[in-house]
């Protein structure tokens, strides 16, 4: 029996990270290809950037701290228990 592991994630109010969110989550693609992650993985760390990268919509990638992580840990993934 097969398990896989990803997130089930409820879409926010914009169901797109921004234009740069994207075109960061294809770079993270290539790089995690380059390094020989399985399509699993790729797939489970790509819906997790993306998630994250949606939460942050309309901050500029630049701007995302350390304390963006938490925040969006604590009012994202513990608030939907995910």
């Amino acid at each position: 029996m097969k398990t896989e592991i990803g997130f089930h994630l409820v879409p926010l109010a914009h169901f797109l990270p921004s234009e740069e969110g994207i075109e960061q989550i294809e770079k993270f693609k290539q790089w995690l290809r380059s390094k020989r992650y399985s399509e699993n993985k790729l797939k489970t760390y790509n819906e997790a950037l993306k998630s994250f990268l949606i939460f942050y919509r309309e901050k500029p990638i630049i701007e995302i701290s350390n304390k963006d992580m938490i925040v969006y840990n604590n009012d994202f993934i513990l608030k939907n228990n995910l």
